[in-house]
């Protein structure tokens, strides 16, 4: 049996591992949670990275069980994850240093220790979430497979216009500040528009903080949501956008994420100069002005994409594991 493993602190890995699981591949445990390993498990797979990482591997080696780690960030996310603001360096500049050596540790750091362990055996596979990576490392038990994703129920009424949603965590990668004056920008052409964000901006009459959310409220603001933002500069994947998308609501994208979706780059809800406050701007402006039809449409034909996409994404998994003895 396969077991996914990470800690439940790290919501974008652990998304990403529950979903394998409703696949029917595996269960999944939080490291929070493990007082032993089952005895069932043949192979296990770790997310993100977690102290106790290290007794569990050496433990899991000793019994034969087959074990792996998955990479979800991209390159891009990789270098951005890795910037040490406290000592007001980029990792990138001690990447031949030891890990252990240093105070922090950002990804590229944790990528060569994983890196490290494949080579010495001390792991049998890696699975890169992004395909560019395998350019780099591609080996025996160093393979890709695409991000798992469940469908969504479609979303069956057109809610006001005037519901505009930032649903992000405060990420560099996640191009917070660019979106945020176009949202400004375009409040000033249209008065009536409100923004709800789950970031903690300071409140106004045109500006909800709603902070953190239960998923049942979560839920309930994406469906309330006419058009969403989540332009990032980076991602592997892009869950949050996702979620608007699966369900038929539009979200405008950066191209980097309309790559992973494998949408076309001129549809019409991808920013292509994601630094551009006037385009997001004219953007949200456009999707607002546009009649019901339009909105219908455009809704519909993401409802599909998304569905095509889960089709692929799961298929290759599934091919992907069999092909690679994990399940």
């Amino acid at each position: 049996m396969l077991y996914t493993i990470c800690s439940k602190y790290h919501p974008g890995v652990d998304t990403h591992l529950r979903n394998v699981g409703l696949l029917g591949l595996s269960k999944h445990i939080y490291i929070e949670e493990l007082s032993e390993i089952p005895g069932d498990a043949t192979s296990l797979i770790f997310g993100a990275w977690h102290i106790s990482y290290e007794p569990v591997i050496k433990f899991a080696r000793r019994k034969g069980i087959k074990i792996g780690y998955l990479w979800t960030s991209s390159p891009t996310e990789t270098e951005l994850h890795s910037i040490i603001l406290v000592q007001h360096q980029h990792e990138l500049l001690y990447q031949t240093s030891i890990p252990t050596e240093m105070n922090y540790k950002g990804e590229i750091s944790l990528l060569n220790q994983i890196l490290a362990m494949k080579k010495k055996d001390e792991i049998d596979f890696i699975w890169f979430a992004k395909k560019d990576f395998l350019a780099a490392f591609e080996d025996y038990g160093v393979f890709f497979a695409p991000h798992p994703v469940q469908e969504r129920p479609k979303r069956i009424f057109v809610p006001e216009k005037n519901n505009i949603s930032l649903f992000l965590s405060p990420a560099i990668k996640k191009n917070i500040y660019s979106q945020y004056l176009a949202f400004t920008a375009v409040a000033r052409r249209i008065p009536a528009l409100h923004l709800r964000t789950s970031l903690p901006f300071r409140a106004s009459p045109d500006v909800t903080v709603l902070g953190w959310m239960p998923q049942a409220v979560y839920d309930q603001e994406i469906n309330n949501t006419y058009l969403a933002l989540h332009i990032s500069l980076a991602e592997s994947f892009a869950y949050g956008a996702y979620e608007f998308l699966a369900r038929g609501i539009p979200c405008l994208i950066s191209p980097t994420i309309a790559r992973n979706f494998n949408l076309p780059l001129d549809n019409d809800i991808v920013i292509k100069n994601v630094d551009s406050v006037k385009e997001i701007a004219d953007r949200i402006q456009y999707m607002v002005e546009s009649d019901e039809n339009y909105y219908r449409e455009l809704s519909d034909d993401l409802y599909m994409a998304m569905r095509e996409l889960k089709e692929h994404n799961n298929a290759s998994i599934v091919e992907t594991f069999r092909e690679q003895g994990i399940v």
